[in-house]
């Protein structure tokens, strides 16, 4: 369901953005999420040629793929066999603003590679099945606190994890720092990018799944609400999201806060009843899309568009 759900969210954005002019098809996503799914959809779409565009990660490369922020402001366009006309081919840019799984620091630069069968895993298989009885209370609903059992996890071990785990390049919810400066700088510069964005005329922002806790990124936002021209839509899974979402905005005629009257607005919900495209809806896969690599659950998604 996950990935269906990707799927429609992809299409509709692409379908939107044909519609536009012909030398400015395009449309940021900024994501906080670390998974890849948009790039396992993408693919998906550009085997079946069922639309013709471009998902920029900002990578430029071929055996290395190197990040560089200045790469989002490119774009491929088609041209007639004698220059008569030109026509940018409908085009995503996908930017990770908390960083990604399939980045890796390659001395001074950001590595981007989609290959993790040569990755060291954090969790070796021993540490898997010493995990398991842990996943299996939180994945019950009908778990309690006191179902959840404890690891046996040595306080050797327990550093070794954590050593290789702050050498990934992300983002933690709870600390906004990287431990690289390359990351942190490739950080800020997506923050100004998403300030540029906002500050243009007609801007439009819609949020979804995503809270605000990063201040950062609240603060931008607030700032950016001086602009008359830009109309923000803050989707909020349950009543109690929006109410929160309606305190943390209060005052801003230019942010419109969402909700369900009935139910949470999940990843489904968004794609049926806010986000909703019949042409997108449409462009049902011809095959079974095969599982990402990173398992993520509706809940994990936390795209700003």
């Amino acid at each position: 369901m996950t990935i269906k759900n990707y799927r429609t969210f992809l299409t509709t954005a692409l379908e939107m953005v044909k519609r536009r002019k012909a030398l400015d098809r395009r449309c940021n996503v900024f994501t906080t999420n670390y998974d890849g799914c948009f790039p396992l959809v993408a693919d998906a779409l550009i085997k079946e040629g069922c639309i013709d565009f471009v998902l920029n990660d900002g990578a430029r490369g071929f055996t290395r793929r190197m990040l560089q922020a200045r790469n989002f402001g490119s774009y491929l366009c088609q041209a007639g066999v004698f220059g008569r006309y030109q026509s940018s081919i409908p085009q995503i840019n996908l930017i990770h603003l908390h960083g990604s799984v399939y980045w890796s620091k390659l001395d001074a630069a950001i590595q981007v590679g989609y290959d993790l069968s040569n990755r060291e895993s954090l969790l070796d298989a021993d540490a898997m099945a010493m995990l398991q009885p842990f996943s299996t209370a939180l994945t019950n609903p009908a778990s309690t606190l006191t179902d959840v059992p404890a690891t046996d996890f040595s306080n050797e071990e327990l550093v070794a994890f954590w050593d290789k785990y702050e050498q990934i390049p992300i983002v933690n919810p709870t600390k906004w720092k990287f431990h690289e400066t390359v990351y942190e700088e490739h950080y800020y510069q997506m923050l100004r990018l998403l300030s540029y964005e906002l500050e243009k005329p007609n801007a439009v922002l819609i949020t979804f799944g995503f809270s605000f806790a990063d201040e950062n990124i609240l603060n931008l936002v607030m700032r950016s609400l001086s602009n008359p021209g830009l109309q923000v839509f803050v989707c909020c899974y349950s009543q109690a999201g929006h109410a929160e979402m309606e305190d943390k905005f209060k005052g801003n005629r230019n942010v419109k806060c969402l909700m369900l009257q009935s139910g949470v607005m999940d990843f489904t919900a968004f794609n049926e009843q806010v986000l909703a495209w019949p042409g997108a809806t449409a462009l049902a896969p011809a095959t079974p899309i095969p599982p990402a690599a990173i398992p993520v659950t509706d809940a994990d998604l936390e795209p700003l568009i």
